[in-house]
């Protein structure tokens, strides 16, 4: 699987839970460039609640192929928290040894402050925000249209 052009945040990692490829998707989510990513092991970018949650699960992902819906909390490189939904599966060489896992994650809430930002308010924020850009920017262009006008 070609990651770089993967529209979802997908990263692969190796036996040792190394990062060896994220999507570009995964960068944007996460803030970091890609080689501040690629060789760190994935736990270096959870909270710590996180971490025994990926200890239970990995070596699942390993030995059985796929993990679902793992809860997990993703540290930004703005060091902003991100709660995601893990969904992965294994890939395995012709002999059935494990090669890599490709794991994507989906964004749950922009957590600040220890509290969770629900996705719902978040959205309508955003929707807020964009309204609010669209009525300025409509402002912006009928007032130069009146100045084509008289001139």
């Amino acid at each position: 699987m070609d990651l770089a052009n993967q529209s979802k945040a997908v990263q692969s990692l190796d036996i040792n839970g190394q990062i060896i490829d994220v999507s570009p998707a995964w960068l944007e989510l996460t803030g970091y460039d890609k080689d501040e990513a690629i060789g760190r092991h994935f736990m270096e970018f959870l909270y710590p609640d996180s971490l025994s949650c990926v200890k239970k699960n990995f070596p699942n992902l390993k030995d059985f192929g796929y993990v679902d819906n793992v809860q997990l909390k993703v540290r930004t490189k703005a060091n902003r928290a991100l709660s995601v939904t893990l969904n992965g599966t294994s890939k395995y060489d012709e002999q059935g040894e494990f090669e890599r896992t490709f794991c994507e994650l989906s964004l749950n809430a922009v957590l600040e402050d220890g509290f969770k930002k629900d996705m719902d308010e978040f959205l309508e924020d955003m929707e807020d925000y964009l309204t609010k850009l669209g009525d300025l920017l409509n402002q912006k262009i009928e007032g130069v249209q009146k100045l084509l006008r008289r001139a």
